[in-house]
């Protein structure tokens, strides 16, 4: 991680809780019908970006809950969501837009031209 010059996270469904309960056995306990969430590595690997200063994008597919990282609200981190049916044929001029401003930012850090 140390060696390299950005990181470019893609967040897509992992597992799919069709009923389950957030915050157990307390009185913010909240019944969850249908919600899909990312594997938490890549928590881990956009955390590791963060520290070490370096480029972050994190690109979510729009079917995930937005928590930690993946929270568009938290605007430090970068996190954008997409549509995948609209990315089938090619990628949507916004991801395009992310992804040349995300190269600009790892070469400006890299004192690249």
């Amino acid at each position: 991680m140390r060696q390299c010059f950005g990181v470019l996270v893609i967040a897509f469904p992992r597992m799919t809780a069709d009923l389950a309960r957030e915050w157990p056995d307390s009185h913010r306990e909240t019944k969850i019908h249908e919600r899909s969430l990312a594997t938490v590595w890549l928590q881990i690997e956009a955390t590791l970006a963060l520290e070490l200063g370096k480029p972050l994008l994190i690109l979510v597919d729009d079917r995930l809950h937005p928590e930690g990282v993946l929270n568009p609200k938290h605007k430090g981190y970068g996190a954008h969501y997409f549509n995948m049916t609209e990315c089938q044929q090619e990628l949507p001029a916004t991801i395009v837009q992310w992804i040349a401003k995300f190269s600009e930012q790892v070469k400006a850090s890299n004192g690249s031209s």
